[in-house]
């Protein structure tokens, strides 16, 4: 077998690894950035914001925070069931 031949294959090989763990880690990495939901209400609401949980025919399915900045605009930051922020409007 030749060099380049060895080459393709462990390349090949690589990129089959990252195919298969990439999913997994994304899924890993996001949970592991959330905050204890606690945490986030505390926050919140020490930055003077108002805390909301938000509920679709009765299963939870995440968290707001509705704050004001120092000129009074309004925002919210978003928060999915396990606490991972992922927007803010």
């Amino acid at each position: 077998m030749s060099i380049a031949s060895k080459i393709r294959r462990a390349i090949a090989g690589a990129a089959l690894a990252t195919a298969l763990a990439g999913p997994m880690m994304l899924a890993q990495a996001a949970t592991a950035n959330a905050l204890p939901i606690s945490n986030l209400q505390s926050e919140c609401r020490g930055a003077g914001g108002s805390w909301y949980v938000e509920y679709t025919s009765g299963v939870l399915t995440g968290y707001q925070c509705w704050y004001r900045d120092n000129h009074g605009n309004q925002y919210v930051d978003f928060y999915d069931r396990r606490g991972n922020y992922y927007a803010t409007g």
